[in-house]
């Protein structure tokens, strides 16, 4: 929290000082400055939501069509703080982009089938996740929620003997 106290006082305060320096010149050279006072609170905004689309910071956007699961961080709501729950997924897509977080609203099923994909994770399966799958006939290999998210193991291709059988 207080990094961000910081990140905002040092947008206020060159803003201040060149308000006081705008006030203390002469009417023919306020133009540049005021100008200027016009554009900062506009880059200030600009800089702040690109800093909240960085990687590492959970995203609200959709989730891609497919995607790998790397890890999920799953936080129950609170009545007594009233505090909403949300689930953060750790995930990358198919293009090899660098891996993403995404927060999604808690739902006591997925929080289930998250549980039972971490489970599998556990032993070494690969889980990836597609939106809206169609449903396997193999129920412990996949799981689905009612957002339509479906995960399922991995198939890895089987590598050929070294002797050529």
């Amino acid at each position: 929290m207080t990094i961000w106290i910081l990140l905002h006082a040092s947008y206020v305060v060159p803003l201040v000082l060149l308000a006081w320096l705008t006030i203390s010149r002469p009417l023919s050279k306020r133009l540049p400055i005021t100008l200027l006072l016009t554009a900062l609170p506009l880059m200030y905004v600009t800089h702040h939501v690109l800093l909240m689309q960085l990687a590492g910071r959970p995203t609200d956007l959709p989730l891609p069509q497919r995607f790998r699961l790397i890890a999920h961080q799953i936080t129950e709501p609170d009545r007594n703080t009233a505090r909403d729950g949300q689930i953060l997924l750790w995930i990358q897509d198919e293009s090899s982009a660098p891996p993403r977080v995404h927060r999604l609203a808690y739902s006591r099923a997925l929080h289930r089938e998250l549980v039972a994909a971490g489970e599998r994770q556990a032993r070494g399966e690969q889980q990836v996740g597609i939106l809206g799958g169609a449903k396997s006939a193999r129920q412990d290999t996949q799981i689905t929620d009612a957002a339509g998210i479906v995960f399922q193991s991995e198939r890895r291709n089987k590598l050929p003997d070294k002797d050529g059988r």
